[in-house]
């Protein structure tokens, strides 16, 4: 690199003495104002020497501020890793006498160019809590905080911060915010052995909820006796083929003139404990008793296709209540569901239930902020990231949630280009019952056989929203017991719980979407 000059300072590249000169500066200043033992020296040598060795001119930078024939500053963009992870600012420091020349600035405006030169997607950059000046600085560039982390290290306890610049377009950068626990206990199968136990408190990078990951259990369960579940339950089931028709309400001929909606051996009927004015239940057809494993995507199809005739309907006639249309879906008793029968809770509403609330008011937020779509933007960037993403059926993405409200992880489905549940086609709804026969498929191999399912859907104007569904798999802490698996930091806290990470559930899942 030829020396460049701003008129006040001048930049250069490597020359003999830098790698010195820019560790020193690092470890002298790091001691000073914050601490640090000589591992951080050590480290700064050691890794800074690996750049420079393996420095390739047309993908790396490496600048050094040079002012009045002193070292004033540097900073470097690290490349080799700007197809996965992107670009990586480091070794950006300005030396104390020299700060608020300007040269911090324009170290980094240096930098930034020359990875847009470079057409690289973003930059990120590693730094810790307590730097005002420099995250100021960061802040008025563009860089914006997606993850923090308490940490001991170089001999101090810090708050590690990781920042991203996002080069490709003026989109929102997603925040996946954690706070990283251990817990030391002396383990008496060990002969009192000391023994850690990670744990993360995680905020959904929407709405701000938390979550605690709290990786204290196998996902593995033994599968119950099924014949003993089910045994007797078809003789008073309201929804098996010879009661259906005689036991279950009509609608209104205003409503639907016909009372009842069929499709096949399925039938959708008022639900007689309403949650709202407009709700249903539609079978999933006339048997009794489905394992998971064996209700078939068409099926789940079928059953989508029939809600969605009733969802027109009222749409047809103009009902106030035909705003959000939501289907959910409990399946076996640990979901909550109190009967076997496989069935779906059908309702139309005007008023969006707490958690969908909260997501449509947060979207709406972010695309005034950002000026793009959060589910687009959250795609794209689980796309990228590949923690958890599970791969696409149609149009539909398919993701572990970051902050999960299931103690086995959440599985999101978001609809490209759809505000509403409305705007779906058919083929959407056959490519989500592809992806849910999967999930279920996936699940039952870990031994769990119960799951919610839910629509979250905004209206058809809504430029904000896009439709989602949430899959969340329920199941038992202790089984013999019949424990269930929420508890009072779930009921009394609105305090979620996983039992592992999702990016390690993901892994598990994953098989079945390739």
């Amino acid at each position: 690199m030829s020396p460049t000059s701003t008129g006040r300072f001048v930049f250069q590249g490597y020359a003999p003495g830098t790698i010195g000169r820019i560790t020193e500066a690092h470890a002298v200043y790091y001691h000073e104002h914050w601490g640090f033992d000589a591992s951080f020296e050590t480290q700064v040598a050691r890794e800074l020497s690996a750049f420079v060795s393996e420095f390739q001119a047309d993908r790396d930078g490496l600048w050094v501020a040079d002012s009045d024939g002193r070292f004033a500053g540097s900073i470097a963009i690290d490349a080799k890793l700007s197809d996965t992870e992107g670009a990586r600012l480091r070794w950006f420091i300005v030396m104390p006498t020299r700060q608020g020349s300007g040269i911090g600035r324009a170290l980094i405006q240096e930098a930034v160019a020359f990875c847009r030169r470079k057409g690289y997607r973003s930059i990120f950059l590693w730094t810790f809590e307590g730097l005002t000046r420099a995250r100021r600085l960061y802040e008025e560039i563009g860089f914006r905080l997606v993850q923090e982390h308490a940490v001991r290290q170089w001999g101090q306890p810090i708050t590690e911060q990781k920042f991203v610049l996002n080069l490709q377009n003026q989109g929102g950068i997603m925040e996946f915010k954690a706070q990283k626990k251990e817990t030391v206990v002396l383990n008496p199968a060990k002969k009192m052995a000391r023994k850690s136990i990670p744990s993360e408190i995680r905020q959904d990078p929407l709405t701000g909820r938390t979550a605690r990951i709290c990786h204290f259990m196998k996902l593995q369960w033994e599968k119950p006796d099924f014949e003993k579940i089910v045994a007797g339950t078809e003789k008073t089931c309201p929804f098996c083929a010879e009661r259906v028709m005689q036991v279950t309400p009509c609608f209104p001929p205003e409503i639907i003139a016909e009372g009842r909606m069929t499709a096949e051996d399925m039938v959708l009927f008022p639900n007689i404990a309403p949650y709202d004015s407009l709700g249903a239940v539609a079978t999933m057809g006339s048997r009794h008793y489905f394992p998971m494993t064996e209700i078939e995507p068409q099926r789940i199809t079928k059953a989508f296709q029939l809600a969605m005739a009733f969802f027109r309907r009222l749409e047809t006639l103009g009902h106030p209540e035909s705003v959000y249309h939501l289907i959910n879906w409990n399946y076996m008793p640990p979901s909550g569901s109190s009967l076997i029968h496989a069935h779906l809770q059908v309702f139309t509403t005007s008023s969006a239930p707490n958690l969908m609330r909260e997501e449509l008011a947060a979207a709406k937020a972010y695309l005034k902020r950002n000026q793009s779509n959060y589910w687009d933007d959250l795609v794209a960037h689980e796309q990228e990231a590949g923690d958890r993403y599970l791969g696409r059926i149609g149009r539909t993405d398919w993701l572990l949630s970051y902050a999960p409200l299931g103690v086995a992880g959440d599985v999101l489905a978001v609809v490209e280009g759809v505000n509403g549940t409305l705007g779906l086609t058919d083929q959407d709804l056959t490519d989500i019952a592809a992806g849910l026969s999967r999930l279920m498929a996936a699940y039952d191999k870990m031994g769990i056989f119960s799951f919610n399912m839910n629509f979250f859907t905004g209206r058809l104007s809504d430029d904000f929203s896009r439709f989602h569904l949430l899959f969340s798999p329920r199941t038992f802490f202790n089984q013999s017991l019949g424990t269930p698996d929420i508890g009072a930091l779930r009921n009394l806290f609105n305090e979620t719980l996983c039992m592992a990470f999702p990016e390690d559930i993901t892994r598990m899942l994953k098989p079945g979407f390739e």
